[in-house]
This record gives C-alpha cells, structure tokens and sequence, in this order.
C-alpha cells in the first residue's frame, strides 16, 4: 500500500520535557498515510508507543479565543436539550466544569487528568463501565484510536439509555488539505475524517457542522444508530481528489523553509502544542533555518521554561521575546498574538509562506 504522505515526527508532540537531554531522546514513529474505508489513516501507527499520563500537556484554554470556541461547543450541546452527559478523554476536566455550571450534569474520564473531582475518573474510557448519561461526547478522542468502529461499538455496548445521543468532534481534513496544512498530520492523530467520513460510522446523522474556524468538524448521532461493520458504510466521494491533495501536500515544506529562510534571526514559532512541534521537526535538516530558529512560544504557563520533544527547542512567555520575528501556527490566533507581544515584535502567520 502506497503512502500518499509520509514523514518523521514525535510520537507524543503534546508531552513535556523538563530537560533538553530528555526531550532530544523523545521517540519518534514514521507516517505513512493512506485511505481506509473511507477516511485516512496512519497505517505505521502503534498504539503501544503512545501514552497518555501527567506529563502530557494539551490544554488551550488559556486562550481567550479558544475559550470562547469551548463556550460555542457547550452552546451546542444546551440546545440538543439533554442534561447529563459523559465526556471520554475529557483531558483536566475544563469542558466537564462549563457544562456543570450551566446546568448540566456533566461526568468525565481521563488518564491524564490531574485534578480531583468527584466527577471525574483519572482512567481511560473502561468498556466494562455502564454509561447511564443522555449523551456521550468525544471531543478530540476519535482521531487517536485505532480502529474507531470497534472503539464506537464498545461504547454503545456501554449504554443504558437506548435513546442516548453522541457528539463527536475530530480535526477537519478538509481543513488541512485546503490549507496546505503538511504540520498538522502527527503521529498521536492516526485517523484524519471530514464530515461525510464522520457521518458514515451511523445510519443517520441529527446535526453536523464546523467549528473553530472550519479547522474542527461535528456530529451529533443517536448512539443506536452506529453501524455494526465497514461493509454498512455509504461510499464516500471525492476520495480520489484528496487522495492526490496529500500526495502532494508534502511539497509545501520546501516552499515555507525557502521564504522564512528570508526573515533574519531570532525567529520562534508561536505554538508549543501539534503545529509547531511537527513544524519544528521537519525544519530541523534545514540547517540555515535551524540557527535562526530560537524556540517556541506558548501562552499556556505549565509548557513555560520546558522544552519540546525531539529539536529539543525551549518554550518561552511573550514576555521574554523582544527584536524577533514571531511565527504564528494557527492562524485562529493570529489578532490575539498581535494584541499581547511586544512592540519590537514582527508577527507572521504560518499561511504567509505556504
């Protein structure tokens, strides 16, 4: 089976490292994605490389921006008009706490969780476990499974409630491809989906939509409605055009490397989370880029002063950069960024030079 992209990045982009010398050892897995049953997978993927504990580190928000995205989500969810919901990979348990303060009664689990709620189980999702919510919510969670189908399937083993609903929300690869966006296939995401994709693990769908400036997608199912297997599935179109799209998506990385080559150091990236630490590793044999590359900025306080996996470049606050050229990786941010740095700043959103 041909890969239509491939590459070489760090197994867990979202994991902390508090020395250089850890975070230069991190261990790196291969991409090679493909089409699979109507979506794209990552078929060089291990699930037994990933681990998901204490030092993993994605939270965002931290960001106003993103926050008010989380309240767009919680809005969604208040208008389906179900009241108690189970959220599976709930990560610290922010989202778990908005919808508690607006009247739903909200559950959650996680292994990397590190608080201590009554609402929330510091564990994965156990497939023994009886679910008894209206709505079950995986926000982020689906892209990181293996086999997705077999993951819904014990889920829906899980339920009580044969009326529950389930909302899912993934990256979009719609998103990606029309951006360009090479830096945003990581070795901890091994499934990438559209909306037609998502919506044909269920034999109907209540609601879909984006979020999140087009770079999320949604769907909201009712659980009974899941598919038993892949030969249930509606053919997906436009398969062959993305398909092409990512075999040629990978080209984008010479073009950007040769127009930030033209800024002068110091130059960071702005994104200490998947972007920009898949950005930074493919950069790395560039060795021009790689001496003017300084580090890595974040606004979330527990990555400050830590270093990302394999380049082993240190995160820093806005507050310590000044006279640099600053590399925004998502674009969403790009007016928020702007608003907090310094004025001897130059900002840059990663679209400038792709």
């Amino acid at each position: 089976m041909m890969c239509l992209y491939n590459a070489k990045v760090p197994i867990m982009n979202n994991r902390l490292h508090t020395t250089l010398n850890s975070a230069l050892k991190a261990d790196v897995g291969n991409l090679c994605i493909v089409e699979h049953n109507g979506y794209f997978t990552n078929v060089e993927f291990n699930e037994n490389m990933v681990k998901y504990d204490h030092q993993y580190e994605s939270n965002q928000h931290t960001s106003p921006l993103f926050a008010k995205y989380l309240l767009s989500v919680k809005n969604i969810i208040k208008k389906t008009g179900l009241r108690s919901t189970m959220e599976i990979g709930c990560g610290n348990g922010y989202f778990v706490d908005i919808l508690n303060k607006h009247d739903i009664d909200a559950f959650g689990c996680d292994p990397s969780y590190k608080g201590n709620s009554n609402k929330i189980l510091q564990q994965k999702f156990n497939r023994e476990s009886l679910i008894t919510t209206d709505l079950i919510i995986l926000r982020h969670v689906l892209e990181h499974i293996k086999d997705p189908l077999i993951f819904l399937n014990s889920i829906k083993d899980s339920v009580s409630n044969l009326d529950a609903s389930i909302y899912i929300e993934v990256p979009s690869l719609d998103w990606i491809i029309n951006n360009n966006a090479f830096y945003d296939f990581t070795y901890e995401h091994v499934n990438y989906f559209d909306i037609e994709s998502l919506s044909g693990f269920f034999s109907s769908i209540g609601e879909s939509g984006y979020l999140f400036g087009g770079q999320y997608i949604y769907v909201i199912a009712k659980v009974s409605s899941l598919i038993d297997s892949f030969k249930d599935r509606v053919s997906c179109r436009n398969i062959d055009k993305k398909s092409e799209s990512l075999r040629t998506i990978g080209n984008n990385l010479n073009l950007a490397i040769n127009k930030i080559n033209e800024l002068d150091a110091p130059i960071y990236l702005w994104g200490a989370a998947g972007k920009g630490v898949i950005f930074n590793t493919l950069i790395e044999s560039n060795h021009s880029l790689k001496k003017k590359l300084f580090g890595v900025i974040d606004i979330n306080q527990n990555k400050i002063g830590k270093y990302i996996p394999k380049t082993g470049k240190k995160i820093f606050s806005s507050d310590e950069i000044y006279n640099a050229n600053v590399i925004v990786m998502n674009d969403n941010y790009i007016q928020e960024v702007k608003a907090i740095v310094n004025p001897t700043i130059r900002v840059f959103s990663i679209s400038d030079f792709i």
